[in-house]
Protein backbone atom coordinates (compact mmCIF):
# COMPACT_ATOMS: atom_id res chain seq x y z
CA UNK A 1 0.00 0.00 0.00
CA UNK A 2 2.85 2.37 0.86
CA UNK A 3 4.60 1.65 -2.45
CA UNK A 4 1.39 2.41 -4.32
CA UNK A 5 0.99 5.73 -2.51
CA UNK A 6 4.61 6.68 -3.17
CA UNK A 7 4.25 5.77 -6.85
CA UNK A 8 1.10 7.85 -7.17
CA UNK A 9 2.80 10.72 -5.35
CA UNK A 10 5.80 10.63 -7.67
CA UNK A 11 3.56 10.60 -10.76
CA UNK A 12 1.52 13.50 -9.41
CA UNK A 13 4.73 15.37 -8.63
CA UNK A 14 6.03 14.88 -12.16
CA UNK A 15 2.70 15.96 -13.63
CA UNK A 16 2.63 18.98 -11.34
CA UNK A 17 6.18 19.90 -12.39
CA UNK A 18 5.31 19.69 -16.08
CA UNK A 19 2.14 21.72 -15.61
CA UNK A 20 4.08 24.28 -13.59
CA UNK A 21 6.61 24.61 -16.40
CA UNK A 22 3.85 25.00 -19.00
CA UNK A 23 2.05 27.51 -16.78
CA UNK A 24 5.25 29.54 -16.31
CA UNK A 25 5.82 29.59 -20.07
CA UNK A 26 2.25 30.72 -20.63
CA UNK A 27 2.62 33.46 -18.02
CA UNK A 28 5.71 34.81 -19.79
CA UNK A 29 3.68 35.64 -22.85
CA UNK A 30 1.30 38.38 -21.77
CA UNK A 31 -1.44 37.34 -24.15
CA UNK A 32 -1.71 33.84 -22.62
CA UNK A 33 -1.41 35.06 -19.00
CA UNK A 34 -5.09 34.28 -18.23
CA UNK A 35 -4.41 30.64 -19.18
CA UNK A 36 -1.09 30.37 -17.34
CA UNK A 37 -2.30 31.46 -13.88
CA UNK A 38 -4.98 28.71 -13.49
CA UNK A 39 -2.49 26.12 -14.75
CA UNK A 40 -0.01 27.25 -12.07
CA UNK A 41 -2.73 26.92 -9.44
CA UNK A 42 -3.50 23.42 -10.73
CA UNK A 43 0.16 22.42 -10.53
CA UNK A 44 0.31 23.71 -6.95
CA UNK A 45 -2.71 21.55 -6.04
CA UNK A 46 -1.06 18.52 -7.66
CA UNK A 47 2.11 19.09 -5.60
CA UNK A 48 -0.02 19.44 -2.46
CA UNK A 49 -1.83 16.17 -3.16
CA UNK A 50 1.47 14.42 -3.84
CA UNK A 51 2.81 15.64 -0.52
CA UNK A 52 -0.28 14.40 1.30
CA UNK A 53 0.13 10.97 -0.23
CA UNK A 54 3.69 10.73 1.06
CA UNK A 55 3.10 11.65 4.71
CA UNK A 56 1.36 9.28 7.19
CA UNK A 57 -2.31 9.67 8.01
CA UNK A 58 -1.66 10.97 11.55
CA UNK A 59 0.28 13.89 10.09
CA UNK A 60 -2.43 14.69 7.54
CA UNK A 61 -5.31 14.46 10.03
CA UNK A 62 -3.92 14.83 13.57
CA UNK A 63 -7.33 15.36 15.19
CA UNK A 64 -8.78 12.15 13.75
CA UNK A 65 -5.78 10.19 14.99
CA UNK A 66 -6.17 11.60 18.48
CA UNK A 67 -9.89 10.87 18.49
CA UNK A 68 -9.32 7.26 17.42
CA UNK A 69 -6.67 6.73 20.09
CA UNK A 70 -8.77 8.39 22.79
CA UNK A 71 -11.85 6.35 21.89
CA UNK A 72 -9.76 3.17 22.00
CA UNK A 73 -8.32 4.08 25.40
CA UNK A 74 -11.77 5.03 26.68
CA UNK A 75 -13.06 1.66 25.55
CA UNK A 76 -10.25 -0.15 27.38
CA UNK A 77 -10.84 2.00 30.48
CA UNK A 78 -14.53 1.12 30.43
CA UNK A 79 -13.67 -2.55 30.10
CA UNK A 80 -11.18 -2.47 32.97
CA UNK A 81 -13.63 -0.52 35.16
CA UNK A 82 -16.29 -3.11 34.44
CA UNK A 83 -13.98 -5.97 35.44
CA UNK A 84 -12.85 -4.12 38.57
CA UNK A 85 -16.44 -3.45 39.51
CA UNK A 86 -17.21 -7.17 39.15
CA UNK A 87 -14.15 -8.11 41.19
CA UNK A 88 -15.10 -5.56 43.85
CA UNK A 89 -18.61 -6.95 44.11
CA UNK A 90 -17.20 -10.46 44.33
CA UNK A 91 -14.74 -9.40 47.05
CA UNK A 92 -17.53 -7.68 49.00
CA UNK A 93 -19.64 -10.81 48.77
CA UNK A 94 -16.71 -12.86 50.03
CA UNK A 95 -16.17 -10.45 52.93
CA UNK A 96 -19.83 -10.57 53.86
CA UNK A 97 -19.77 -14.34 53.54
CA UNK A 98 -16.80 -14.58 55.89
CA UNK A 99 -18.51 -12.18 58.31
CA UNK A 100 -21.66 -14.30 58.39
CA UNK A 101 -19.55 -17.42 58.76
CA UNK A 102 -17.87 -15.74 61.70
CA UNK A 103 -21.21 -15.08 63.31
CA UNK A 104 -22.09 -18.72 62.94
CA UNK A 105 -18.71 -19.81 64.26
CA UNK A 106 -18.60 -17.43 67.18
CA UNK A 107 -19.07 -13.80 68.08
CA UNK A 108 -15.34 -13.12 68.58
CA UNK A 109 -14.40 -14.24 65.09
CA UNK A 110 -17.22 -12.18 63.50
CA UNK A 111 -16.18 -9.14 65.50
CA UNK A 112 -12.58 -9.48 64.28
CA UNK A 113 -13.70 -9.81 60.67
CA UNK A 114 -15.94 -6.76 60.91
CA UNK A 115 -13.24 -4.72 62.65
CA UNK A 116 -10.73 -5.66 59.94
CA UNK A 117 -13.20 -4.65 57.25
CA UNK A 118 -13.87 -1.34 59.01
CA UNK A 119 -10.16 -0.53 59.38
CA UNK A 120 -9.44 -1.25 55.71
CA UNK A 121 -12.41 0.93 54.70
CA UNK A 122 -11.21 3.70 57.03
CA UNK A 123 -7.70 3.54 55.59
CA UNK A 124 -8.99 3.94 52.05
CA UNK A 125 -11.26 6.93 52.75
CA UNK A 126 -9.48 10.29 53.04
CA UNK A 127 -9.71 12.41 56.15
CA UNK A 128 -12.42 15.03 55.56
CA UNK A 129 -10.42 18.02 56.82
CA UNK A 130 -7.25 17.26 54.86
CA UNK A 131 -6.88 18.11 51.17
CA UNK A 132 -4.40 16.57 48.83
CA UNK A 133 -1.46 18.67 47.68
CA UNK A 134 -2.92 19.19 44.21
CA UNK A 135 -6.25 20.28 45.69
CA UNK A 136 -4.45 22.87 47.84
CA UNK A 137 -2.57 24.17 44.79
CA UNK A 138 -5.77 24.36 42.74
CA UNK A 139 -7.48 26.19 45.59
CA UNK A 140 -4.64 28.73 45.83
CA UNK A 141 -4.73 29.31 42.09
CA UNK A 142 -8.55 29.58 42.16
CA UNK A 143 -8.95 26.69 39.74
CA UNK A 144 -11.19 24.61 41.96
Amino acid sequence: MRALRWTAASLLGLLGGLLGLVGALLCVTLILLPLGIPILFLSRRLFQTAGQLVVPREVRHPVKGIQERSSASAKSARKSAKTKRRKGAKRAAETMGSATAGVRGGAKNAKNVLVDAATTAREKTPVPGRRSRMDRVRHKLHLA
